[in-house]
């Protein structure tokens, strides 16, 4: 979108043959980031290996205990330690993840997880939540591997 990339995020529901729902979110991409990735970048094939629940699941876990309740001790019980990060304002590795979380204790509150969608490896949460105090919907895709998260990407919807 004229010279600035943008990074584009949209979610379909289909249900006999037909969109019945859809949401999307919109964010600048950086010059720069803390960890080195750009935020849409990484492995994107998916097979459906019966894991679908299981990490449907796992995340709603970890989003309940992490995001909401902000146990950061939980964070090994399901982030793997070498987590590669493609949110531009967190290092890779469990320990950016938790050192952004830290910081951001009374910036980024999530107050609940309006959905989660996932096939095979992949997760994607849409949850409503504050950042700065705007409200904002914040949409996470993970990426897991034998039960941990070992890949993230993340865009924000800033209400006006």
């Amino acid at each position: 979108m004229g010279d600035k990339q943008k990074v584009v995020v949209d979610l379909f529901r289909f249900r006999d043959g037909q969109v019945t729902e859809h949401w999307d979110a919109i964010e600048d991409q950086p010059e720069t980031t803390r960890n080195g990735h750009a935020m849409m970048d990484g492995p994107l094939p998916s097979e459906e290996n019966g894991q679908s629940a299981t990490n449907k699941a796992l995340v709603a876990k970890f989003y309940e205990q992490v995001y909401i309740n902000q146990q950061l001790e939980a964070l090994p019980d399901f982030v793997d330690a070498n987590l590669s990060q493609h949110i531009p304002e967190i290092e890779n590795g469990i320990a950016g993840l938790e050192a952004y979380l830290r910081e951001q204790t009374n910036q980024h509150v999530i107050e609940k997880v309006a959905h989660i969608i996932g096939e095979g490896d992949f997760v994607v949460v849409q949850a409503e939540g504050k950042l700065e105090q705007k409200k904002t919907t914040f949409y996470t895709v993970f990426r897991l591997s034998e039960g941990k998260l070992v890949e993230m990407w993340g865009v924000k919807q800033i209400a006006p």
